[in-house]
């Protein structure tokens, strides 16, 4: 038989006289010898003895003879310093705040890897950009605005290196210089706005301003060229020049220039012809007096009257020497 555990054991047979013999067997059994190979993080206790470096080692009990081949693997750690605007994502997790932060896992040996983040944030900025301009204004956007704007938007660098969200409030001032010819004595500003400011001007005196005109209609008694200077959220514009001449008869005009207007009838246009005078102030009136245009007009012009409809109208031609309105019928 083959004992494997110790232990005390009897045997029967028979002996050489042909008798019983009994044989009795006290049995001690000692270990085998081993040979473990082992990897382990940092650190290893074997048989009672703590390892911290990797190498073959023996343990002998007094009976056996056991060995162990260690290999230690170490824990890695890393660090990084990051700076990133309004938040950073690292490993999995949304940072907002500065601070830092440490993250365990796993290195390639199967020890903890350590990671320590140094983390700034820095936060994005928005302003608003006030402006008040007149006409028209050429923002940093690369585009010009013509009217007032709140919308637009830009997005610009702060001292940070973070995005600057700048919105463009934008007032546009345009003013209206258009002045109507009331009468031969009498101008009349179309710019109603409120808060608009008005000056009007003597163009035959280098623009000098008026003393008291500061209203939006000018009457005079004294022949001459005259202007308005329209002022409104600190833009200022001034219109063209007008002439105030008092009505004089028509043979006394006459009798100064040659002024006729041809042809009368007319189908589109009218041609000015001058004769004794440079440039005269037209203005065309409809049959109840309403002025449909005005401009300055030098010798040999048109006056287009295609988009009208057919019917009676009246040229009223305007010098220093006085005004003539002329009947005109168009086809």
């Amino acid at each position: 038989s083959i004992y494997t555990l110790s232990g005390s054991y009897t045997w029967t047979g028979t002996n050489a006289d042909g008798c019983d013999s009994v044989a009795s067997l006290v049995l001690t059994l000692t270990g085998n010898s081993t040979l473990s190979n082992i990897s382990s993080c940092e650190f290893y206790t074997w048989n009672g003895n703590t390892y911290f470096n990797s190498g073959t080692y023996i343990y002998n009990n007094g009976s056996c003879i056991d060995s162990l081949i260690l290999i230690i693997n170490n824990t890695s750690s890393s660090s990084t310093t990051i700076s990133a605007c309004d938040s950073y994502d690292w490993n999995g997790n949304t940072y907002t705040a500065s601070g830092t932060y440490t993250w365990t896992g796993t290195n390639a040996d199967g020890c903890d890897s350590l990671a320590n983040l140094d983390l700034t944030i820095n936060s994005s900025s928005s302003v608003t950009d006030l402006v008040a301009a007149c006409d028209s204004f050429a923002w940093i956007d690369g585009n010009t605005y013509f009217s007032s704007n709140n919308t637009a938007t830009h997005i610009l660098t702060n001292s940070t290196g973070c995005d600057s969200l700048v919105t463009l409030d934008l007032t546009i001032t345009n003013i209206n210089a258009a002045v109507v010819v009331v009468d031969d004595s009498t101008l009349q500003a179309q710019s109603f706005a409120a808060g608009t400011m008005y000056q009007w001007v003597d163009c035959n005196d280098n623009f000098a301003p008026i003393a008291g005109e500061i209203n939006p209609t000018f009457t005079t008694q004294n022949p001459g060229y005259y202007a308005v200077e329209l002022t409104l959220n600190n833009c200022s514009l001034l219109s063209d020049c007008f002439t105030i001449t008092i009505e004089t008869a028509i043979d006394i005009l006459d009798s100064y220039y040659g002024i006729q207007l041809f042809p009368n009838p007319t189908k589109n246009d009218l041609t000015l012809s001058l004769d004794g005078i440079d440039v005269v102030d037209i203005v065309v009136l409809d049959v109840q007096g309403k002025v449909l245009c005005q401009s300055v007009m030098f010798d040999q012009e048109r006056i287009n009257l295609s988009s009208y409809v057919a019917g009676t109208y009246f040229v009223k031609i305007i010098t220093p020497a006085g005004t003539k309105k002329i009947r005109i019928t168009k086809h």
